[in-house]
Parts: structure tokens; C-alpha cells; sequence
């Protein structure tokens, strides 16, 4: 019961609270299993040396499915002072890993909604901005893309690799939005 009220303080944030339920089903295995190891422990020293790593990855685990929450929690500056800065580099933030298996299983529309409620959060993260404009240029939208590009843009902290990315991304779909608008002069 406690380790449950651990689970839900730690998700009561709204930024942080998607998916609580899954995780906490999740967790539950693996934290039984820590529990059941460590009792095997206490029963039989010699134990240790079978059942200390069981317990050790099975920690590690509950840390995996927790992190986002926990990272949270801890501040962004320690975190930034280890893993670096996550707005300067090229990976796809945590939040945004359930839109990016949308786009991988071809549900671009749910991913659209679930890029567009993160975006909320952080209107000119880069990898947010660039699976959208990614979606609109699938569905031959390019100027829906040139915007969601621009939207980066206004970050002042963008690494210059991605603002050349996005420089040349436009020059891409500009030039997409003009055969798509000769094609549609062709056919009037």
C-alpha cells in the first residue's frame, strides 16, 4: 500500500502524470520481486549471491519505468548537469516516445494530438516541432510544416546543427509546396 501512495505522489504533477496507471501495473511485478528477494535474503545469507542482483535489476527496472517522474522530481538542473542539456540534443524527449510509436505503427493523426498536447508544454522544442512538421509533410501539407519548423526557430538556445537542419528543411518543403500548387493549376 505504501509503495502505491509512492507511485501516485510521485505522478500528482499534471506534467508528469500520463501513463500513471500503466506504470504503476507495471512496477508491481518487479517490486514483489524485490520484496520476495530480499526476504530470501534474510532467510538465507548465502543468498545474497543469487538473489542481490535479482534485486538489484529488478531496481533498476522500476527506476526505467519511474524516470521520467523521478527526473522530475530531482530537478532539471541535476539532471542537466549529467545527462546534458535535453532541449540541445537530437533524441526524442520521454513524452514525446508514445507519439513517436504512433508514427511508427502509421497513426499519424493520434500522434498529431499527442505531439500538439507536449508541444503545450514547450511550443519550440525541436523534436516535437520536427515530428510534426515530419507528419504535415506526409499528408503533402508543406506549409503546415514551413510553420511548425518556424516554430523552433523561436528558441534562442536551438544548437546551430538544427537551425541548419530546419534552414534546409524548409528550403525542401518550400519547394514541395510549389509543385503541389502547380499540380493543383494543372488540374484546374
Amino acid at each position: 500500500m505504501i509503495l502505491f501512495l509512492v507511485m501516485w505522489a510521485i505522478s500528482r504533477d499534471p506534467d508528469i502524470r500520463e501513463h500513471r496507471g500503466k506504470k504503476m501495473v507495471a512496477s508491481q511485478p518487479f517490486l514483489a520481486a524485490i520484496i520476495w528477494l530480499l526476504a530470501a535474503i534474510e532467510a538465507n545469507p548465502h543468498a545474497v549471491v543469487f538473489a542481490m542482483p535479482l534485486a538489484v535489476s529488478c531496481l533498476i527496472i522500476v527506476y526505467l519505468i519511474w524516470r521520467d517522474n523521478i527526473n522530475h522530481l530531482t530537478g532539471k538542473g541535476l539532471i542537466d548537469s549529467v545527462f546534458g542539456n535535453g532541449r540541445a540534443g537530437g533524441s526524442i524527449r520521454p513524452s514525446l516516445g508514445f507519439a513517436q510509436t504512433l508514427i511508427n505503427e502509421n497513426h499519424l493523426k493520434d500522434a498529431e494530438k499527442e505531439i500538439k498536447e507536449q508541444l503545450r508544454k514547450d511550443p519550440t522544442y525541436f523534436d516535437g516541432c520536427r515530428m510534426l512538421a515530419a507528419i504535415y509533410q506526409e499528408w503533402k501539407q508543406p506549409q503546415k510544416a514551413i510553420e511548425q519548423l518556424n516554430q523552433a526557430l523561436q528558441n534562442p538556445e536551438l544548437p546551430e546543427s538544427q537551425v541548419k537542419f530546419i534552414e534546409s528543411a524548409v528550403l525542401d518543403l518550400e519547394e514541395q509546396r510549389q509543385k503541389l500548387a502547380a499540380e493543383r493549376q494543372i488540374r484546374k
